[in-house]
């Protein structure tokens, strides 16, 4: 699978989307390649970059990056008649917990919670 591509050691100069054979789609609103091969994607525009701190205060290597979704673009074919994504034919790939722990939604493996029922909710 090309996602396990990125996580591959290489120069930072390096062509993400040559390194893992896959063809750049120019954004329709942000100066910033989506993946062609993909039935969704997301144009955002930054709003946050923040640096996390240890315990102490003490600032470390880690950003916390937060921004704003301006564009999505979806394949019709994951539409349905009333206009509703069908995430299961995505087949999208989810990260779990770990380092290679990777999960992925099909039609024969999904799940739907009704959270409002399961928990009693009501809905104001």
């Amino acid at each position: 699978m090309e996602f396990n591509h990125q996580r591959a050691c290489r120069e930072n100069e390096s062509d993400e989307f040559e390194f893992a054979d896959l063809t750049p789609l120019e954004g329709k609103i942000v100066a910033a390649d989506r993946v062609a091969e993909s039935p969704v994607n997301f144009e955002c525009k930054l709003t946050q970059l923040i640096q996390l701190k240890d315990i102490n205060g003490e600032k470390l290597d880690t950003w916390l990056v937060l921004g704003e979704v301006v564009a999505v673009h979806i394949a019709k074919h994951l539409i349905n008649s009333d206009g509703v994504y069908q995430t299961a034919l995505a087949e999208p790939v989810l990260r779990a917990g770990g380092p290679t722990a990777y999960y992925s939604i099909t039609a024969n493996n999904r799940s739907i919670y009704n959270v409002q029922k399961i928990l009693n909710l009501t809905v104001c």
